[in-house]
């Protein structure tokens, strides 16, 4: 998962990884500035069972101004 920031360009402020399992969930709390808007971007990666990239897709939040 991703926080990113708008007055960077939608640049990643911050990053946190989970792995493993047939699910994953992630409850992290990081503290961001006011006068932004910021947006979480989540990645999911699909592998085989030799390691190879199946397929990756992303889903982005609504966009939140504080």
């Amino acid at each position: 998962m991703e926080l990113q920031d708008e007055n960077s360009g939608w640049q990643t402020i911050k990053s946190w990884t989970s792995s493993g399992g047939t699910s994953v969930s992630s409850s992290k709390k990081y503290y961001v500035s006011r006068n932004n808007t910021y947006r979480v971007v989540g990645t999911v990666s699909i592998y085989d069972n030799s390691g190879n990239l199946v397929e990756t897709a992303k889903a982005y939040s609504n966009e939140i101004s504080y």
